[in-house]
């Protein structure tokens, strides 16, 4: 067994490492030290001794100590009983049990800037109270502000009501991992033009595979929002033989719809513009498509 920590002599600690890596020794027995640096390809097994202590990037990067070559490698957390862990370090665990598969770096980033903050942008704090309102909600209001600095109307954030025909939902079978799908989700839904949603397709294509219908629907649904939003509309619903799109209160169009869209507008005691597309007799995506093209047209 040969040893290994910081407080060693430099020279008699790189001739411990070296007779390990050349396999004189079986077990190195050594602090966190060996994090980082390190290329061992002939380990294949780490215990790590008080797990709860360790931070997530530095779990992280223990783990990547070994499974660096062929042989199969495993990672022991030695940690106390759940019920003395606190909760952040029972979090702290559950995550790096979680992400084991390749490339799940970013992965572990996102949840260890999720659980410690994201620290201040214009001071010297490396960490932060953003839990508090969550990493989406965070992101979403330093690209708005972003967007106000450089003189760009980011105009109301209205949420948008979308029913479509059809299941919309990206399946386990399909995305097995539960943040890869939310993450994937939530990027089709803050696009800010239709080709973003056509590379979310293809990008998806690429990754995993051609796309079910009800993947396909998600982007359809996430392409009526978009348009909605830009044409200050709150609520496209397709039902039956007819799509009802209502307008929010206080929003004008001088534009009249086009005769082959099969449209009838009335004006609600609220003052709000309802147009009705008449679908009868059409596939449900044709009704879709029908619904995108008012959508486009009021965008012209």
């Amino acid at each position: 067994i040969a040893v290994g920590h910081g407080q060693m002599n430099p020279r008699k600690l790189e001739n411990v490492m070296h007779s390990f890596m050349e396999g004189q020794y079986d077990i190195l027995l050594c602090t966190s030290i060996i994090e980082s640096g390190l290329d061992l390809p002939r380990v294949n097994t780490i215990i790590i001794d008080n797990t709860h202590m360790f931070g997530l990037a530095d779990l992280y990067q223990l783990r990547g100590r070994v499974g660096r070559s062929h042989h199969q490698a495993y990672c022991y957390l030695i940690v106390p009983e759940r019920s003395k862990l606190k909760p952040e370090a029972g979090n702290r665990i559950d995550a790096i049990r979680r992400f084991t598969e390749l490339g799940s770096g970013w992965n572990i980033a996102m949840r260890d800037l999720e659980m410690r903050g994201a620290g201040e942008l214009l001071g010297a704090s490396q960490h932060g109270q953003m839990i508090s309102i969550g990493y989406a909600l965070f992101e979403d209001l330093i690209r708005q502000e972003a967007r106000s600095l450089e003189g760009i109307d980011t105009g109301a954030d209205t949420d948008v009501r979308v029913e479509i025909p059809g299941d919309s939902y990206i399946p386990p079978s399909y995305v097995p991992d539960v943040t890869e799908r939310v993450r994937i989700y939530r990027n089709v839904w803050r696009a800010s033009c239709e080709k973003e949603i056509d590379d979310w397709i293809n990008y998806l294509s690429d990754r995993f595979g051609e796309p079910e219908e009800s993947v396909l629907n998600c982007a359809q649904r996430a392409r009526i929002g978009y348009l909605a939003r830009k044409a200050g509309i709150e609520e496209v619903v397709l039902s039956g033989s007819v799509a009802r799109v209502v307008f929010s209160p206080g929003t004008e169009t001088s534009r009249s719809a086009p005769d082959n869209l099969k449209v009838t507008v009335t004006v609600e005691k609220t003052g709000r513009i309802v147009v009705n597309i008449n679908l009868k007799d059409l596939s449900e995506s044709q009704k879709v498509k029908r619904t995108l093209s008012l959508l486009r047209y009021l965008q012209e």
